[in-house]
């Protein structure tokens, strides 16, 4: 499994996202990239439903509709759609899944979505942190801990081991991007914010759904996304182009819901 784009012998030698081979039955049946292109639409458009369900328990049908709408439409998960086919169209689903089965406390469906996010890509890892703080805040402090505890394993095994494994220069490619923030931690309330791009970034998160994800005790979900992308030292990180910010859609409208 080489990677042709990114010149790695193994692709999990570049990121640690084994969803990517859930694609793979489609081009068994014909190699065309048209059917990634709908598959990863399919896979967006089923992240609506869990929105939606959240947030009927909570608003009015009317108002869980228009809800669910603005994260349709969210700026975020339309640039994914434009840009590619990432992993990322699985994340959206199974964020979206995973409040709305934490809201009504399904623990067998919340612990397969945790599994599953496991497998999406490296950067959920610190998500499954906040998953777990969000439990705690909650007060399922034992189910809270846990997950918290068996994240920080996860981040150490699959960063330190299993993507190094599998690199052709046997290290995590992307440690360097951090590499002025962890030298100088003093320094980091200020990176977060600075250039201004990276405030404007946030603004725009919050300003579809009128700043109500604030409200929200599901705003510590934000929490990884902003620590991994404004600390990065790529400026392609900070802004609003690509796939960056689609995993935040499911978290800023449900959010939304529960604020209002």
């Amino acid at each position: 499994p080489s990677s042709s784009i990114r010149g790695f012998s193994h692709f999990l030698g570049d990121h640690f996202f084994p969803v990517v081979a859930l694609f793979a039955p489609l081009y068994w049946s014909a190699p065309a990239p048209a059917r990634l292109i709908v598959a990863q639409a399919v896979l967006f458009a089923a992240s609506i439903l869990p929105v939606y369900l959240f947030a009927r328990q909570r608003l009015p049908t009317r108002d869980a509709f228009a809800i669910a709408t603005a994260y349709a439409l969210f700026w975020g998960i339309q640039q994914a759609v434009a840009f590619d086919v990432h992993e990322t169209a699985f994340a959206t689903l199974f964020i979206a899944s995973a409040i709305l089965a934490l809201d009504r406390r399904r623990w067998t469906w919340f612990w397969m979505l945790m599994a599953a996010l496991v497998f999406v890509k490296e950067d959920m890892l610190p998500l499954l942190t906040c998953f777990g703080l969000l439990l705690v805040i909650e007060g399922e402090y034992r189910r809270g801990l846990w997950l918290v505890t068996a994240s920080l394993v996860l981040v150490v095994l699959v960063i330190g081991g299993v993507i190094p494994a599998f690199s052709d220069a046997e290290v995590y490619g992307y440690g360097s991007t951090y590499g002025d923030a962890l030298r100088r931690p003093w320094t980091i309330p200020l990176v977060l914010v600075t250039p201004i791009v990276k405030l404007r970034t946030m603004a725009l998160w919050l300003l579809p759904f009128l700043f109500l994800p604030l409200r929200s005790p599901l705003i510590v979900l934000v929490l990884p996304f902003v620590v991994t992308r404004f600390l990065s030292s790529s400026p392609t990180h900070w802004g609003t182009v690509f796939h960056y910010s689609a995993p935040l859609g499911p978290i800023l409208a449900m959010g939304a819901a529960d604020g209002l």
